[in-house]
């Protein structure tokens, strides 16, 4: 709520202080401990604090795929914003594969109209030569 209202300073200090709490609640890679870091990636992602949410994005990912079966949506919406990372922080070999796997995924999941399909689809097209 915060982070719509714009009051990101205080966003980032509640996130970072729920994913402590989700972390000591959770030990070791858990579900709920992925979804608390995709939130604060994401916050510092839209504040374009892409080195620092990218790293929170690798870390939510890497959780998701020990704790999910391979292909699962999760997994795929947090490669793709971890990959949008990657292309703002210019790295596009590192971005591609993440980007073209989490896509398919959503695409078959959700489908074309969904809006984590339709932003995976973004992220895709603003990589350079596509």
């Amino acid at each position: 709520m915060l982070h719509d209202q714009g009051n990101l300073t205080e966003a980032e200090s509640l996130y970072r202080k729920v994913v402590a709490g989700v972390r000591q609640t959770y030990p070791g890679g858990h579900l709920k401990v992925a979804e608390a870091l995709i939130g604060l990636g994401s916050l510092l992602s839209d504040q374009g604090h892409h080195a620092r949410a990218e790293s929170l994005f690798s870390e939510a990912a890497t959780m998701l795929r020990q704790v999910l079966p391979a292909g699962h949506w999760r997994t795929a919406l947090a490669e793709s914003e971890w990959a949008a990372c990657l292309v703002a922080l210019e790295r596009y070999d590192e971005a591609m594969p993440l980007l073209e796997r989490g896509h398919a995924v959503l695409l078959e999941r959700f489908g074309d109209r969904d809006s984590r399909t339709r932003r995976s689809a973004t992220y895709l097209a603003d990589l350079p030569g596509r």
